[in-house]
Formats: C-alpha cells, structure tokens, sequence
C-alpha cells in the first residue's frame, strides 16, 4: 500500500485557506470498528487526519480490500464500499454539499484533492488487477514489493519495511486466510528471502526472488 502526501491536510490549515475545515466534525474509530457502510445514509466527504482506514467490498462471506486510506487521504461516504479502521483513526468529515462550495471557494486546493483521489483510485484499480490476475502469493509478494520500493529502508542484509499490520490484516489485503497468509511468509523465510524484525517489520533479504514470486 501507498502512503501519500500530508500537504492537503498542511494546505487547508494553512493561513491561505482559513476556515476551509469549519464546518467539518472531528470522528475517531477504534481499530476494528466499521466507519462507514452503504447503509450508513451519509453524504460527506472525509480526510484522514490519523491511523489507516481499509476499504472493501463484501459478498458471500468473502472481503475483497479495495484500498488502505492514510493520512491525508480523502474519500467518500456514498460509495457501495463499506470502511473499516485498521487502527484508532480520526477523521474530519464534512457534508458534501459544504465541501463542494469549500472547493468553489478556494479552487487551488482542487488539484491537490484530483491527485489524492486518483490515487486513491489507481491503488483500487491495483486491488482489482491483483485480484484477477495474481493467486495469493504473488499478491502478498507484490505488496511487500510496494512497500519496500515506497517507504523500504536499506539495511545491511536487505530492505527493511514495516506494514504495521498483523497476520490476519495483511491476509485481508491479499484475500487469504491468516493460516494461509502465515503459511506463506514462513516459506518466504525459509527460501531465506524474508527475515522477521520487530515491530510487525520484515527485511527482505532478496527483492529480485521476491519480484520473481510475484510475476503471474
């Protein structure tokens, strides 16, 4: 998953676009609380000030995640995609008729917001694209890919990157069970590609073996 850019939370409470949060309400969720389902009958507009938000779709007992909303994102509550928090979120929500006339008013903010949304957007197209085309271990290869070619840190023996998610969490990115999903980071470990750390982190040892997995 993608961790995008904080400027749109630093551009609305900057001088230059004061008040554009009046109006909003702060709402916090305890990681595992459903914040938003299609039944909820809200039409707003919310930006994640903290934690992680996953959004997915639900059918027949199965969960497909569609994206990991984080800070400075943006999303929408009328959507037929239900939201979870991943961990103790706060969000800024703000009816969408009032950010709608916000945008009006200050329509430099409007291209920041463009950006996040296709992002936002792209990483769902993502989602679908693993869905489809990759089994399960090649899409949890691919995440830990992503992370370590986005926010990866070089250590002596590898790329050192940290999900911050547990077992049954990454499982749900990757549409495994979380046996499934444990099964397969130990036989990452054993092919000596992936090494545990601390703090729900992992080094990757070989990215080029790990890339490999990851191609259908």
């Amino acid at each position: 998953m993608r961790l995008l850019s904080t400027n749109v939370l630093d551009m609305m409470k900057s001088k230059a676009f004061d008040g554009f949060l009046s109006g909003a309400c702060l709402r916090k969720a305890d990681k595992g609380a459903l914040v938003f389902t299609p039944e909820s009958g809200e039409n707003a507009v919310f930006i994640v000030v903290s934690g992680r938000l996953r959004v997915f779709l639900s059918y027949e007992g199965r969960e497909f995640t569609l994206a990991i909303l984080e800070q400075g994102d943006i999303f929408s509550t009328h959507t037929r995609a239900m939201i979870e928090a991943m961990s103790h979120t706060e969000i800024m929500l703000m009816n969408t008729k009032d950010f709608r006339e916000k945008l009006v008013a200050h329509p430099e903010i409007s291209m920041a917001i463009v950006g996040i949304l296709g992002d936002v957007l792209n990483s769902s197209l993502d989602a679908i694209e693993s869905l489809v085309f990759q089994d399960v271990r090649q899409r949890l290869a691919q995440i830990l890919i992503d992370e370590a070619e986005e926010r990866g840190e070089k250590v002596p023996n590898g790329i050192s990157v940290s999900l911050d998610l547990s077992t049954e969490n990454i499982g749900l990115l990757v549409g495994a069970s979380r046996q499934t999903t444990s099964q397969l980071i130990n036989e990452f470990i054993r092919l000596d590609i992936l090494e545990k750390s601390e703090n729900r982190s992992f080094v990757i040892k070989n990215i080029n073996a790990l890339k490999a997995l990851s191609r259908p």
